[in-house]
């Protein structure tokens, strides 16, 4: 399954953005299936790898090939009525937190890779709140290393700066170890009234 990220954008068409993480989650897995009806597509499922146990929001079955796919979906506040459906996304906020844990996705698919539970894998981010994609030149943050701005790469140990909170890693201590380097490039997933939502796509391969 080469062409997730064709199956992405063909979805935006139908679902220029979701209500939640598992509104995501549970439309791009249609649309998985629809376009692979001889695939099977798992939910929530449970893989232990070399690099720690993960929950794959979306796990596929096709022939012989075994494909992890992890979302994130961050928003910022928005309203609008598409159709019948009415959007009230909120202010996620934590912007450190949810790039530590793009971060640790990455590195537990490669433990998963390492393991041979999968054959490769995905992580998709798709967010409204464009302070993700975009370089503010500031220096000294306290998630430096887990940056994923336009052009920004992850890869080797990441760790949180010395001078950051202990509320802001609680249950995100760990540092993060990366085998390989992820480049972030960001793609438009859809534009309308007063909203432009993005996508990081990054894939992981033996």
């Amino acid at each position: 399954m080469d062409d997730l990220e064709n199956i992405l954008t063909a979805l935006a068409d139908e679902r220029p953005l979701f209500h939640s993480e598992a509104d995501f989650q549970h439309a791009l897995a249609w649309h998985i299936h629809e376009n692979y009806t001889d695939a099977k597509v798992r939910l929530e499922y449970p893989a232990v790898g070399s690099k720690g146990r993960i929950y794959l929001d979306i796990y596929v079955e096709l022939g012989e090939k075994r494909i992890g796919i992890e979302l994130k979906y961050k928003t910022k506040s928005y309203e609008a009525k598409i159709g019948d459906d009415l959007f009230k996304l909120k202010n996620q906020g934590a912007h450190d937190v949810a790039r530590y844990d793009l971060s640790s996705d990455l590195m537990r698919l490669e433990g998963l890779l390492e393991s041979e539970q999968i054959d490769y894998g995905y992580v998709v981010f798709l967010t409204n709140d464009l302070s993700y994609c975009n370089d503010t030149g500031r220096t000294g943050r306290m998630d430096e290393d887990f940056r994923i701005h336009e052009n920004n790469s992850l890869s080797g140990i990441l760790r949180w700066a010395k001078h950051t909170s202990a509320g802001t890693m609680k249950g995100h201590e760990n540092e993060i170890q990366l085998n390989g380097s992820y480049h972030c490039r960001w793609s438009f997933y859809s534009e309308g009234d007063n909203h432009s939502f993005k996508y990081l796509f990054l894939k992981l391969i033996k």
